[in-house]
Parts: C-alpha cells; structure tokens; sequence
C-alpha cells in the first residue's frame, strides 16, 4: 500500500538498515564527489583558457598575414616613401 513518505518500513523482522532516499548510500562520499568536481572545474577552466589563448594568437597571425606587402607613400615629408615587409 503506497504512504505518504516512500521508503521501505518493516517492523516485524527487528531492526534493519533502511534508507528510502532517492539514492540511498552516498553520505560516505559527499566529500569525495566535492573534490572531484573541483577538479574538473578546474581541469575545464585551463581547457578554456588555452583554447581562447589559441583563438587570440590565431587571430592576431591572420592579422598579421593580412599586412599589404609592399607599402608606397607620396608625399609628407618624406617625398616618395617604399616600404616592404
């Protein structure tokens, strides 16, 4: 007969070991699980960084490589000015 509480209730057999929690048993590792995922967190936080460091170096080389080759300015001070990369 369903109860208003879920959990399993047997009073006849003497004292038993009961846990009606969703998932019964994870009190020892609580701890554990905590640190673990600390260090994922940690593990995805270098993972990002290095991928937006990648992304940044990446851009700045095809901004690099976007440079005209050869440069001609006439006029200013100068005169006629020439400059290859």
């Amino acid at each position: 007969m369903p109860g208003l509480v879920p959990g399993s209730h047997d009073l006849r057999a003497g004292k038993h070991d009961v846990d009606g929690r969703d998932k019964p048993g994870h009190d020892e590792c609580a701890e554990h699980g905590a640190t673990t995922m600390t260090r994922n967190n940690i593990l995805y936080l270098i993972i990002g960084a290095l991928v937006v460091g990648t992304a940044v170096l990446g851009y700045q080389f095809y901004q690099e490589r976007q440079k005209p080759g050869l440069s001609i300015s006439i006029g200013g001070k100068e005169g006629l000015k020439i400059e290859g990369k």
